[in-house]
């Protein structure tokens, strides 16, 4: 609110290929990379998982928190998914700590628009 305030309404326009590269970047992993691993490696349907998980997902969109989502994630899994609840037990919790690659993306992203904004080659 600061900024906006400070720098008004441009700070949007002059932020915005940061804002695109970000959500490009996310929008990759989301329907390009997980589609082809989940074909590819675990046999499923794209859409088939995303229908069953789509109520874990709302959850942690609204939430902000994997920690918090992780219940529901389990219990979409287990019963819209079809996906064993020894399985789901294991690689569920080890996935919210160990899988931060939307993180990832937005820190690789963050640190090249950084970087060029003080011109840096």
């Amino acid at each position: 609110a600061f900024t906006v305030a400070k720098s008004g309404l441009k700070i949007f326009s002059e932020l915005s290929p940061f804002i695109i590269t970000v959500i490009l970047g996310l929008a990759i992993q989301l329907f390009i990379t997980y589609p082809v691993l989940l074909k590819v490696l675990g046999k499923i349907s794209f859409t088939n998982l995303y229908k069953a998980i789509a109520e874990a997902m709302m959850v942690a969109f609204g939430t902000a928190s994997s920690s918090a989502t992780l219940p529901v994630t389990i219990a979409c899994c287990e019963r819209r998914a079809g996906i064993s609840s020894k399985i789901c037990s294991f690689v569920l919790p080890l996935g919210i700590t160990m899988s931060k690659d939307g993180t990832a993306i937005f820190q690789t992203i963050s640190i090249l628009f950084i970087a060029h904004a003080y011109g840096v080659p």
